[in-house]
């Protein structure tokens, strides 16, 4: 596998603003779902380490047609084809279409009313619009992390801590909810251990074969300074 040296690196929201909400999710959510599938998992959380327990492409889409501001990327300027996220990049500018903003690395996320991601949060809703159960809650104050993840060739470089790190300083000091909260293996807890979640015990989460741990962070004004 080719590996790079860390690039120079920009964090942006995945979906652009200027573009129509659900061509943009559409067309991400395939982006992403070609990146998740690259040989050698490329994910950092657990959820998405393997093809039982990445999220469909249909996830991909609902989350990020309908909570895109949850959403973070990181990005660099690279005119190098070997990254597998170039081929779908945009140009940095018109003036150099060879130099594309590629995405390295991205965190995906939806609201729960509850403390800890289970079963429900991580669905998609059904075609029943009355079963409200499923999928985002938009007035929760619980930010569900579904998805971090870094292209292989990128990882063991800090990124998926960088991108992380500064998702949790912007859901606080933007007061866009009280927690963030994942599941995650029990190997993993140590790694969001240091970025300041907290171990919950068992999840009921039975996705994927079951076997996660929550993991929580608050949200608070003292614990900005953390970083």
């Amino acid at each position: 596998m080719q590996t790079h040296a860390l690039p120079d690196v920009s964090l942006s929201g995945i979906v652009s603003p200027t573009v129509s909400p659900h061509h943009s999710a559409h067309t991400h959510a395939q982006q992403q779902q070609q990146q998740l599938h690259i040989p050698s998992a490329s994910n950092i959380l657990p959820p998405e380490k393997n093809n039982l327990t990445r999220p469909s492409f249909y996830q991909f889409q609902y989350r990020l047609a309908k909570c895109s501001e949850l959403s973070l990327g990181i990005f660099t300027s690279s005119e190098s084809s070997s990254i597998p996220t170039y081929a779908s990049a945009a140009p940095v500018y018109s003036g150099a279409p060879n130099r594309k903003s590629v995405l390295l690395g991205h965190i995906v996320a939806t609201k729960t009313n509850g403390d800890t991601v289970d079963d429900n949060d991580m669905a998609i809703p059904s075609d029943d619009p009355s079963n409200t159960e499923l999928g985002n809650k938009e007035q929760g104050r619980t930010v569900a992390i579904h998805s971090l993840a870094v292209l292989p060739e990128f990882q063991h470089k800090g990124l998926g801590s960088t991108i992380m790190k500064a998702y949790l300083d912007r859901l606080a000091k933007q007061d866009v909810a009280d927690k963030a909260a994942l599941i995650a293996h029990e190997e993993m807890i140590p790694y969001y251990e240091k970025l300041g979640f907290k171990n919950k015990g068992k999840s009921s989460a039975q996705f994927g074969g079951g076997g996660w741990f929550d993991m929580v962070k608050e949200l608070t004004d003292d614990e900005k300074e953390d970083y």
